[in-house]
């Protein structure tokens, strides 16, 4: 499935790569593997990811880092709504659906 970042959602992603890198060197490539892979593992199956409670939008979640990459299933792709903190400002993304 194609994948598409809304522009929030790459900024709130290069944002935490600098958060990341600032904390210490090497930490934001890390946190951007974690999720290049999780982006992957999206568009390979976006199905495989629950709902989130009240809203047609799906999350994956990180393992490392606490961020989740929030995404709506559409019939031609895949839109990435938000790159969010799990425990920061909860469902701050709604409005980009």
């Amino acid at each position: 499935m194609i994948l598409f970042m809304l522009p929030e959602a790459e900024r709130e992603l290069a944002e935490a790569i600098d958060h990341y890198n600032n904390e210490q060197h090497g930490l934001g490539r890390d946190f951007l593997s974690e999720m290049e892979v999780l982006l992957s593992l999206i568009a390979e199956g976006p199905l495989h990811f629950a709902k989130l409670r009240r809203s047609r939008a799906r999350a994956a979640f990180g393992k490392k880092f606490p961020y989740q990459i929030v995404f709506a299933l559409l019939p031609d792709h895949v839109r990435v709504l938000a790159v969010a903190h799990q425990h920061r400002r909860p469902n701050y993304w709604r409005g980009r659906i």
